[in-house]
């Protein structure tokens, strides 16, 4: 089955489900559709306002203490280098595989669509994808 995975930078789920269905012979990851995670400013005050909205603030949160976390992740992989591999983010798995990856502003956007539609899924896979 040809599956396109969905997912938000930053989320540490999305990395250990790409493993996962990577280990999954009947499987086939045929590309990566990436949103970006929410980038704190003072001055994009209602484009943050927006953006929590759209995702919804306990979401927000979720991958804001995520972010924390990654954070002391990879101070961790500095001390202790072999655990490197299994911190690796969804997209750098994909690009270990020579699976495409899609940079997404908005899911709905029509360079978006070609690249999901070019691909030709059975199944699309939301790994804490923050659109809708």
């Amino acid at each position: 089955m040809d599956v396109i995975v969905l997912y938000t930078a930053g989320h540490l789920g999305s990395a250990v489900i790409m493993n996962k269905l990577l280990n999954m012979p009947e499987i086939n990851i045929v590309g990566v559709v990436k949103a970006q995670p929410l980038k704190l400013s003072l001055r994009g005050r209602t484009r943050i306002i927006s953006h929590l909205k759209k995702v919804g603030w306990k979401f927000a949160w979720l991958l804001l203490w995520q972010r924390g976390i990654q954070v002391l992740g990879y101070l961790v992989t500095l001390t202790f280098p072999f655990l490197r591999k299994r911190l690796k983010p969804a997209w750098k798995i994909a690009a270990d595989h020579n699976i495409p990856v899609f940079h997404c502003g908005n899911i709905n956007d029509e360079s978006c669509r070609k690249f999901i539609k070019q691909l030709h899924p059975d199944l699309l896979i939301s790994a804490y994808f923050s659109q809708i």
